[in-house]
């Protein structure tokens, strides 16, 4: 699987569907997960997550936050609904590939939307080169979760 670096960075987005409810409602795992995860992906926390249980037209829901000296890590979930969304914003780059994975597997994630979106456009030349000169190159991907295999998803464009 190919790897794609970008100096700038990347933004990560994920829309999740069917997520684990046990976790998903658990301000103490999304406290940790916060708490924690920053290193596991090389970064550097620069504030104690904040996470807030609330209701909103009907729904509970839990927020999540927390400050990365390279930019920040929010969680959002909609309990009723066993619906996520999960951003890792970074002006550094970082592994895309094991944020995906390990965010399937922490959250239990069945379905969802993947975006990522490319730091410092001036640098999007020489990533669609990289990737077959860009004539494969996709920054959206609807997926049915389920249906991929652990590190085959995502090698910024080429798919499972």
């Amino acid at each position: 699987m190919s790897v794609v670096h970008n100096p700038r960075g990347f933004h990560l987005i994920i829309d999740a569907l069917e997520c684990d409810l046990g976790r998903i409602a658990d301000d103490g795992f999304i406290h940790r997960f916060l708490d924690t995860y920053p290193a596991e992906i090389n970064m550097t926390k620069i504030s104690t997550p904040y996470v807030r249980r609330y209701f909103l037209n009907g729904a509970e829901r839990i927020f999540g936050f927390v400050m990365i000296a390279e930019s920040h890590i929010s969680v959002s979930t909609n309990i009723t609904e066993t619906k996520m969304d999960l951003d890792i914003y970074s002006c550094k780059e970082f592994d895309i590939n094991k944020a995906i994975n390990d965010s399937i597997e922490l959250f239990g994630i069945k379905k969802g939307t993947i975006k990522v979106i490319i730091r410092g456009q001036q640098y999007l030349k020489v990533i669609e080169d990289m990737l077959a000169g860009g004539k494969e190159f996709e920054q959206r991907r609807q997926l049915n979760l389920s249906q991929l295999k652990k590190d085959s998803y995502l090698s910024m464009g080429k798919g499972a």
